[in-house]
């Protein structure tokens, strides 16, 4: 069928005919959507007469709309109008072959948090981040297509941006290309871990110890297993503060109670949204034993112009093997409305409208109900990324023993000591050797508790395994500056600040710091000065009360026919004196009478020597 006919290119003028008949149907711009990219191939290789027929740039871009637009990606990305036929080509493929659900949502969910601007425009530099299309399909499919796309996610400040960084030799490394921040993508995972049997070739789990702290991502000692690629590429996009934010304090909720709806989110697939909910974010501190179990639920759909999430913790209980408390919070940067001393679900209404849900209205009542805490906008960060709140716990000390709040149904935020107590034997109940997130937990209890040794003590622990732990820098610092010992308080601050240099809360507290030391200082000053002076004194009036005592004779009351003579002793403080007058005179002629016995006249005055109540020294 024509193999006899050379056909000329779509860049001549002439279209191609064959009996004076045209079939430039294909180059039509109209109807390149007539057939797959698959559909052309099979034409292409079936049909030998078109072999020599290509698509103009013209045809191949507006193919390329066609193919944005089929998967719903016009408005998240884009392609530079300055890309080569050959990029184009690969763009196409790339459309039409990948599957770009998980990456489209976590950019939508970045553009919803202001860390880009939709739709992303990739550029030459993108489209040949890899050498060739082995080289693409090496890789986890999401994994490859973050290596194109992750460098337009800006976290600002000193978050940088989302970038895979390859490694000679194979491996990759996000966001930073340091030692530590390698993934392990992958993993092999125990027949018994809950991501196991949810594993999904492009999009596998992952394995690293990358997390934020201080304004920045840090490679912390915990070693975190994200469920999915895109469950730790959601998990990054997540921390980063912004204006607005507001969060309930933690409750405490068995995980069987109220017909077993925690329980079932739990068990829930950690790929699928449960209902109610427009993303799901599982991770598992497997470094813990027992792990660590998170969950985040996204509550607010992408075209929200604020997000609003749930946050899942499961602690599980060393004694009993069980994983049954959860702890539930409510995370949102909904614009605060009403009093500061409202409830949550006052100040955040549009929020609280949401999280029953997939909380169910009881749980949801026990959540919304509270008043929110502080805005904590990342304690740990920088003031240039938030309104200048902090996050030390990157909370505070409260902050950090509401993570472990919450009492059998689901109680309040911490608030009293009786409180504090009952939480820090659930701590040590749930601790495991070495873990620093239950170390620095207790420690938030022991400061609660005023006990300042076990604060310093667990907090030293937590900084010998990550010496660069704000949150354990200030409790630290804040306990020492209780016992009263500045230098050591002073010196947890300015390393705190060396780590988070622009934090609020460690610049207030080292002021803090500075004027406690100053007053105390002040105070010791006044204390001496005022020693000296009394001392001044008393050594004034020693002087005057050296001279001899002047006796006065009485009548004699006891009738010996003798007079009595009286001395009358004060010591040198002014008061009467009750015991042995020191003084020469007194003691001398005491000490004279009482050797010989004898009575010796003076002046016609018999002295005699006894001690009365009144200080009288009688015959």
């Amino acid at each position: 069928m024509g193999n006899d006919v050379t056909v000329p290119s779509s860049r001549q003028a002439l279209p191609p005919a064959r009996e004076n008949e045209a079939i430039d149907f294909i180059h039509s711009l109209g109807r390149d959507a007539i057939h797959t990219l698959e559909d052309i191939g099979i034409l292409r290789c079936t049909a030998a007469f078109l072999s020599q027929i290509d698509f103009s740039a013209a045809v191949l871009r507006n193919r390329l709309g066609r193919c944005l637009a089929a998967k719903q990606l016009h408005g998240i990305i884009a392609f530079d109008s300055q890309l080569e036929t050959k990029l184009v080509l690969k763009a196409i493929w790339l459309m039409d072959t990948q599957q770009w659900t998980e990456v489209a949502n976590a950019l939508r969910f970045a553009g919803q948090r202001g860390l880009c601007q939709l739709p992303i425009t990739l550029a030459v530099a993108d489209m040949q981040r890899h050498d060739s299309k082995q080289a693409y399909l090496a890789d986890a499919g999401v994994i490859a297509l973050w290596k194109m796309v992750g460098r337009h996610v800006n976290f600002g400040g000193h978050y940088g941006r989302f970038e895979l960084f390859d490694q000679p030799g194979g491996g990759v490394r996000a966001i930073k290309d340091e030692p530590g921040f390698e993934l392990d993508i992958n993993p092999p995972l125990p027949p018994a871990h809950p991501y196991h049997t949810h594993t999904i070739n492009g999009n596998p789990p992952v394995t690293c110890r990358i997390r934020e702290q201080g304004g920045s991502w840090t490679a912390g000692a915990e070693v975190i297993t994200d469920a999915s690629a895109s469950a730790f590429v959601m998990r990054v996009i997540l921390p980063p503060p912004v204006a607005n934010w507001g969060v309930t304090p933690w409750v405490y909720v068995d995980r069987h109670a109220h017909d077993g709806v925690l329980d079932g989110l739990l068990n829930h697939s950690p790929h699928q949204p449960p209902n109610g909910c427009t993303a799901v974010v599982a991770s598992r501190v497997d470094s813990s034993h027992p792990p660590l179990e998170y969950r985040t639920l996204l509550l607010t759909p992408f075209d929200r112009p604020f997000v609003a999430w749930i946050d899942l913790c499961i602690f599980p209980n060393n004694t009993q093997n069980k994983t049954n408390i959860v702890t539930v919070s409510v995370v949102t940067n909904e614009p605060p409305v009403g009093d500061a001393s409202a409830a949550f679900k006052d100040r955040r209404p549009a929020t609280a409208s949401l999280v029953g849900g997939p909380l169910g209205s009881t749980i949801a009542d026990m959540v919304v109900n509270q008043q929110e805490k502080v805005a904590d906008e990342d304690m740990d960060g920088d003031s240039e990324e938030d309104d200048g709140d902090s996050d030390i716990d990157g909370d505070s000390e409260q902050d950090e023993l509401n993570e472990i709040d919450g009492e059998g149904e689901g109680a309040p935020a911490i608030g009293t000591t009786d409180e504090a107590k009952q939480r820090l034997d659930e701590a040590e109940a749930c601790k495991h050797q070495g873990n620093i997130s239950f170390k620095s937990r207790e420690s938030a209890c022991y400061l609660e508790l005023k006990d300042y040794a076990m604060t310093i003590r667990r907090c030293t622990e937590v900084l010998a395994v990550d010496p660069h732990l704000v949150k354990a820098l200030y409790r630290r610092a804040r306990a020492h500056l209780e016992c009263k010992g500045f230098g050591e308080a002073k010196r947890d601050v300015i390393m705190a600040l060396d780590i988070a240099p622009n934090d609020t809360e460690l610049s207030k507290l080292l002021r803090e710091v500075k004027k406690i030391q100053a007053d105390e200082e002040a105070k010791e000053r006044r204390k001496l000065k005022a020693f000296f002076e009394a001392d001044a004194k008393r050594s004034a009036h020693s002087e005057a009360a050296a001279a001899p005592p002047r006796p006065s004779v009485q009548h004699d009351d006891d009738d010996d026919g003798e007079p009595m003579v009286e001395f009358t002793n004060t010591d040198v403080d002014g008061e009467l004196g009750n015991e042995w007058d020191d003084s020469p005179p007194v003691a001398a002629a005491a000490a004279a009478a009482a050797d010989d016995g004898r009575r010796r006249d003076s002046g016609g005055v018999k002295w005699g020597w006894r001690r009365t109540a009144t200080t009288k020294w009688r015959r």
